[in-house]
C-alpha cells in the first residue's frame, strides 16, 4: 500500500558516512609519516653522496696510478702518498653506506608501524560505522513497525526485528547496505518483508522517515 503523507510530517533520517582515507591518520600518525618522508629525502641525498664519492674514488685511483707509473718510469719513489686520499675517500663511502643502512632500517620500521596503526584504526572506524548503521537501521525500522502495527506486542515486535536482521545480513540484496543511506535501506527492507516502504521516502536528495 502507499501511504499519502505530507513531507512536513517526515523527519530527516540519520545520515552516516563510511570512514575515508582522510579519517585514518591521527595527528601523531601524520607527524610520524612526515618524519618518514624526511628520512626518505635524506636517503636520496645519501644515495647521491655515495655516487659522488665513488666518482671521486675512481678519479683518485686514476691519479694515483698515473703518479706511480711516472715515478716508476723515472726510477724514483712517488713524490706523495698516493694511497692516503683514496683511503680517506673509501672510509667516507663506508660511513655513508652504514648511515644509509641505519636510515633504511628506520624507514622500514616507520612504514611498518604506520601500516599497522592505519589497519587497526580502519578496523576500529569500520566497526564503529557498522554498529552505528545497524543501530540506526533498527531504530528507523522500529518506527515502521509502530506505524503499520500500532497494537503489536513486544514478542511479535522482537520477532519482526529478528526477521529484519536476518533479511539485512543474510540476503545478497543488502550486502552493500553500509554504503547506502539508512532511509533507503529501511524502505527496501520494508518492501522485502511486505511492509509499507513509504515509511521512508526520498525528498530531493535526502531520505526522510516518519517520526
Amino acid at each position: 500500500m502507499f501511504r499519502q503523507v505530507y513531507s512536513s510530517l517526515y523527519r530527516t533520517c540519520l545520515q552516516l558516512t563510511a570512514p575515508t582515507e582522510a579519517d585514518l591518520d591521527t595527528p601523531e600518525m601524520v607527524e610520524a609519516a612526515a618524519a618518514v618522508e624526511r628520512d626518505e629525502r635524506d636517503m636520496r641525498v645519501l644515495d647521491r653522496l655515495v655516487e659522488l664519492g665513488l666518482e671521486l674514488a675512481e678519479a683518485i685511483t686514476r691519479n694515483a696510478k698515473a703518479c706511480l707509473e711516472a715515478a716508476s718510469a723515472q726510477g724514483v719513489p712517488p713524490a706523495q702518498d698516493v694511497t692516503g686520499p683514496y683511503n680517506k675517500m673509501a672510509q667516507t663511502i663506508r660511513r655513508t653506506l652504514a648511515l644509509k643502512a641505519k636510515l633504511a632500517a628506520g624507514i622500514a620500521t616507520g612504514r611498518s608501524g604506520l601500516a599497522t596503526q592505519r589497519a587497526a584504526r580502519r578496523a576500529t572506524l569500520d566497526r564503529a560505522h557498522r554498529e552505528a548503521m545497524d543501530e540506526a537501521i533498527t531504530d528507523t525500522f522500529s518506527y515502521a513497525l509502530g506505524e503499520d502495527f500500532p497494537d503489536l506486542q513486544e514478542a511479535e515486535s522482537e520477532s519482526l526485528l529478528d526477521e529484519m536482521q536476518e533479511t539485512l545480513f543474510d540476503g545478497d540484496e543488502f550486502k552493500d547496505y553500509l554504503d547506502r543511506p539508512v532511509g533507503e535501506t529501511v524502505a527496501r527492507l520494508c518492501a522485502a518483508m511486505g511492509l509499507d516502504p513509504a515509511v521512508c521516502v526520498l525528498d530531493g536528495e535526502t531520505w526522510k522517515g516518519l517520526p
